[in-house]
């Protein structure tokens, strides 16, 4: 079983780990636009899950609520197995400052990855004001 972790710079961390390199911002953002997909996992040392993924489990000691996320570290990369769970809106605020850093690096279109974006945001059922 994971430890949640609660210190913010521990969080963040395991946060930065998930979206590194800064390549793999692009492919979480299609991965993350089917409904089908409820989980990425690249390598063997960060995992996220969506709250849908625990839908048919609620009873079950993972499930980590209606609208909320989870990155998870895994060991040996990380000290021991940890996970952050955050809202679907926190989620999504780290999503778009990744997706900012990958547009700048990557001189991607703005036009595409804003279409990602608002997919995401549909899926993800939050507020319309949160554009990149």
């Amino acid at each position: 079983m994971c430890k949640i972790i609660s210190d913010t710079k521990k969080a963040e961390e395991l946060i930065n780990a998930f979206f590194f390199p800064v390549s793999s911002v692009k492919m979480t953002l299609i991965h993350l636009c089917d409904e089908n997909r409820h989980g990425i996992a690249y390598g063997s040392d960060c995992t996220l899950r969506l709250s849908t993924w625990y839908e048919n489990d609620k009873k079950s000691n993972n499930y980590i609520g209606d609208g909320n996320v989870e990155i998870i570290g895994w060991e040996p990369y990380f000290e021991k197995d940890i996970k952050v769970v955050m809202t679907n809106k926190e989620f999504y605020e780290y999503l778009k400052k990744y997706t900012y850093k990958y547009e700048k690096e990557y001189q991607e279109t703005r036009e595409e990855l804003n279409n990602y974006m608002n997919l995401i945001k549909i899926r993800l059922n939050i507020g319309i004001n949160l554009l990149l």
